[in-house]
């Protein structure tokens, strides 16, 4: 992935092991996660104007879910990995989600961002 390319040294993998117990923590019934991650992978086959799409996004507005979701994709300062490699590592993953998907999935993380 273009994630991969930047080349982060030891703090990268620590990075990932941190996010994932955080995920874990956050979101301890992880069938929810799939739940919305399906969704969201799902959406970039739809176009723009679907009215499924559409109907998920409304879902996901009015869902207690959003802000858990948007929990679980901050994860907290890890001690263990430098500050530099830290904010670098999470101002880029949510650039290249955004960057990389279609309009529905902009839209779905558009909504998570706003709260």
């Amino acid at each position: 992935t273009e994630l991969d390319g930047f080349g982060w040294g030891e703090g990268y993998g620590l990075f990932w092991e941190h996010a994932g117990h955080h995920l874990v923590e956050v979101l301890p019934d992880d069938r929810l996660l799939v739940f919305w991650i399906e969704r969201y992978l799902a959406l970039v086959g739809m176009d723009e104007d679907d009215s499924q799409g559409g109907a998920w996004l409304v879902e996901l507005a009015d869902s207690p879910v959003k802000g858990a979701l948007r929990h679980a994709l901050t994860p907290p300062p890890a001690p263990l990995i430098a500050e530099k490699d830290q904010q670098r590592i999470v101002k880029l993953l949510p650039l290249l989600l955004y960057r990389a998907g279609s309009p529905l999935q902009r839209a779905f993380l558009r909504m998570l961002v706003r709260g």
